[in-house]
C-alpha cells in the first residue's frame, strides 16, 4: 500500500476538488441509494457527493492509510475503507460508482461497469496530458532504444484507455 500526505495533497485543495465538483454536476441521477467513491483521498470529493445526495450511503475507498485517516478525522460520520481499488470487488452493484482521477492507477476499467447498477451511473475522469507536446516528447525519449528496456515499469504504471474504449464498453 502506498501512503500519501493528505496535508500536502490538500495544499491546493480547491484546484484538486474543482474537477470533482464539475463531474458531480454532470451526473444525471436524482436519488442514488448507494455511492462508491474510488480513490477518495482525504474525502474532499466524497464530501461533494454527500452534499449533492445527503440521503445516500456513500463509501470512500483509498489505498493510502494517511488519506483515509485524514478523511475520518474531517468527516467522522462517513464510511471509509482502506483498500486497493485495483482489487475492489463489491458484494453488490452501486447506484453510482464515482472516481476523480484514481482510475489512471488501476488496470481493467471494464470491470467497473458490472459494479454499477443497470440504471445507475459510472462517473469518472482521468487527468490526461497524452496529447500535450511535453507528453509526446517524454514518450519519444522513453521509446528510444537507449532507454526503452528501462522504461517499461514507468510506461505500465499509469493505465488509461482511449476514449473509444469507454464508449464501446458503456454502449
Amino acid at each position: 500500500m502506498s501512503d500519501w500526505n493528505a496535508d500536502h495533497y490538500l495544499k491546493f485543495g480547491d484546484e484538486r476538488t474543482r474537477a470533482a465538483v464539475d463531474l458531480v454536476a454532470r451526473i444525471d441521477l436524482s436519488s442514488p441509494a448507494t455511492i462508491t467513491d474510488l480513490g477518495c483521498g482525504p474525502g474532499n470529493s466524497t464530501a461533494i457527493l454527500r452534499q449533492r445526495w445527503p440521503n445516500a450511503k456513500v463509501i470512500g475507498f483509498d489505498n493510502s492509510p494517511g488519506m483515509i485517516a485524514s478523511a475520518r478525522e474531517k468527516y467522522p460520520d462517513q464510511t471509509w475503507e482502506t483498500a486497493d481499488i485495483s482489487e475492489w470487488n463489491p458484494k453488490s452493484p452501486a447506484d453510482l460508482v464515482f472516481s476523480n482521477a484514481a482510475l489512471r492507477w488501476i488496470p481493467d476499467h471494464s470491470r467497473l461497469i458490472s459494479a454499477t447498477k443497470v440504471d445507475g451511473a459510472l462517473a469518472f475522469q482521468i487527468p490526461s496530458g497524452t496529447f500535450a507536446e511535453v507528453r509526446k516528447l517524454i514518450h519519444e525519449i522513453a521509446l528510444d532504444p537507449k532507454w526503452n528496456d528501462r522504461m517499461d515499469p514507468a510506461r505500465n504504471a499509469l493505465t488509461m484507455e482511449a476514449p473509444g474504449f469507454y464508449y464501446d464498453a458503456l454502449a
